[in-house]
């Protein structure tokens, strides 16, 4: 702006109090931005919000999407423009790049399998993911009920709690705001607007805490050293845009894993249910159960897999179902149960049968 002088006055930065980040596939972000922005820019003055799309190379880790930011002065404006990205999802469905460009990879992160069901992905602070689930899972049970929609915390959290490990190992502190997780939801474009005004509730909540306002960028929260292979080059194509892990970062079980788990395609593997199935000294069954069934019910919620237990005497048999990703993640936690149980054993470790299928 000039003054009358002619000098050039810099403007103050504008604060928006409020923000919500979500996922959003090619053919989507094109859908919001619309013809030379003119979708995005009607958004943005029919709700009073600031819309940033993350550049077309920046993926969010192990995605084949980009990050949406949404900012606001009022929750009421935020969830007003949400709503109306949400009723863009079936024109995104129907997008040059949904159609053409991607040859349908797209319809994984954006419809689901029955006929006007579609899929949107909310990336929210742990602390929200956390008022999500609530207590024993009582809140997104009531969310799942009250708005018809299918909703999942994914265990995203897994990679942040390893790099927090990695912070503090080198003397770092940990924020909050480094965790980070994926809450999915799947319904008709009604029950996504209604969920998603209750998701956007539980992270506004978080919005007075210290980290919130580093937590609302386009940049994943995800800490630096995110993402690198042994050679300490940065990952990249599909799905690989983080700041690189090095190799001085990671034991070679956990490189093992994850180059693994980078290899496997995700535009098959994630339409996919996977089962798993192992056999553990029936002894222990009770042990893994937990009471109550706390034990198999804490897996569940950080995984996202089903974990059931057999009486198969003289042996247990556990049986799990979810996405690879959860599958694997939930067999791991049941080994971690199951070792931490004979621990006091004189026997040592148990050589667990194992069958995976798709």
């Amino acid at each position: 702006m000039e003054e009358g002088d002619g000098t050039y006055v810099k403007q103050p930065r504008v604060f928006f109090p409020h923000a919500f980040k979500f996922l959003a596939p090619d053919s989507l972000t094109g859908a919001i931005i619309g013809a030379k922005g003119a979708g995005i820019q009607e958004i943005q003055d029919t709700t009073e919000t600031k819309i940033s799309v993350a550049d077309k190379d920046s993926k969010y880790a192990t995605t084949n999407m980009r990050i949406v930011l949404i900012r606001a002065h009022t929750v009421e404006s935020m969830d007003q423009a949400l709503c109306m990205i949400i009723d863009r999802l079936p024109s995104a469905k129907e997008n040059p790049t949904y159609k053409a460009i991607n040859n349908g990879v797209d319809e994984i992160d954006l419809v689901g399998k029955n006929e006007g069901e579609f899929k949107f992905k909310c990336l929210v602070p742990k602390a929200a993911a956390g008022g999500v689930i609530g207590t024993k899972g009582a809140n997104i049970k009531e969310l799942g009920d009250t708005t018809q929609c299918r909703i999942r915390v994914e265990v995203r959290s897994q990679l942040a709690k390893e790099i927090r490990t990695i912070e503090e190992r080198k003397g770092g502190s940990p924020s909050e705001a480094c965790v980070e997780q994926v809450v999915s939801l799947l319904g008709t474009l009604e029950s996504l607007q209604a969920a998603v005004v209750r998701v956007n509730f539980f992270v506004q909540e978080c919005s007075n805490l210290p980290y919130f306002q580093n937590w609302a960028h386009l940049s994943s929260s995800m800490p630096k050293g995110w993402g690198k292979g042994r050679s300490g080059a940065t990952l990249k194509g599909k799905g690989w845009d983080r700041t690189p892990i090095g190799e001085g970062d990671m034991d070679d079980d956990l490189l093992l894993l994850r180059n693994t788990l980078q290899k496997m395609p995700r535009h098959l593997t994630d339409s996919q249910t996977f089962a798993l199935q192992a056999c553990l000294p029936v002894d222990k069954m009770s042990g893994l159960i937990g009471k109550a069934g706390s034990g198999t019910k804490e897996i569940n919620q950080e995984t996202g897999a089903k974990v059931t237990l057999r009486d198969d005497a003289p042996n247990c048999t556990v049986m799990i179902e979810g996405t690879l990703a959860g599958t694997l993640s939930a067999y791991m936690l049941v080994m971690k149960r199951f070792l931490e149980l004979a621990g006091d054993d004189d026997e040592g470790g148990y050589e667990g049968q194992d069958d995976q299928e798709g």
